[in-house]
């Protein structure tokens, strides 16, 4: 008596028939990566591969689980796609700011950031001010952003806060304004006060970093003297 096979027992076998198939030919297994309808066990499989542009095209697919794009999200190769993702979670969206923040300020200390060129974390983060997943308290930084191009993006994102879209209501750059404001749904007098609000918050965040900044040369100062 033939055993009657079972369909997760067919899918398992049309799947590594599959895997097998595309072993050989990287163009086909990107194709497959990037199909929306592409079974999430092949794409467990293809976020593993060793060509880059396969897992990036696994990265980028809106289908792809959230527990594969946490693991792509160490991928070099397939970080950007994973910023861009609808799908991607909001801790990881998160931790991958705060991970090219922190980067950029420790290089702002060699170079004058407001000049600097325009360099592929910044195409990240970008993505990352466009992601309708990112927290408002990573939007909220990325708005004090030296690049336009990143705090348009906040402007536009339906996620922004309305305390973070009136500070980019009065940026002097005129689409970015036009986008917060936009985007605002908060009443003429409501916004009046929450701009005052933002200008004290501003100032004190300002005043603190300077005294970080000036504790730190202090201590500098000291580490070389007596070394």
């Amino acid at each position: 008596m033939f055993k009657k096979v079972n369909q997760a027992d067919k899918q398992a076998v049309e799947t590594a028939e599959l895997i097998k198939e595309l072993a050989r030919d990287a163009h086909k297994r990107t194709a497959v990566a990037a199909n929306p309808n592409t079974p999430p066990e092949v794409l467990a499989k293809l976020a593993k591969d060793k060509d880059e542009y396969v897992r990036a095209a696994v990265a980028k697919n809106p289908n792809t689980p959230r527990h594969i794009l946490a693991k792509l999200a160490k991928d070099p190769y397939s970080l950007l796609e994973v910023a861009k993702n609808p799908n991607t979670p909001r801790h990881i969206l998160a931790k991958l700011a705060r991970h090219i923040l922190a980067e950029s300020a420790k290089s702002a200390k060699e170079i004058d950031i407001l000049y600097s060129p325009y360099r592929p974390c910044d195409l990240i983060l970008e993505a990352v001010a466009r992601n309708p997943n990112t927290p408002r308290r990573i939007l909220d930084k990325l708005s004090k952003n030296p690049h336009d191009s990143i705090k348009l993006e906040v402007a536009k994102n339906p996620n922004t806060s309305q305390f973070t879209l009136v500070r980019l209501a009065q940026d002097p750059l005129r689409d970015i304004s036009r986008a917060a404001k936009a985007n605002l749904t908060i009443t003429k007098e409501e916004f009046d006060k929450l701009a005052k609000r933002v200008a004290i918050h501003d100032n004190i965040e300002e005043l603190l970093r300077k005294i970080k900044d000036t504790l730190v040369d202090i201590k500098d100062f000291f580490v070389s003297y007596f070394t």
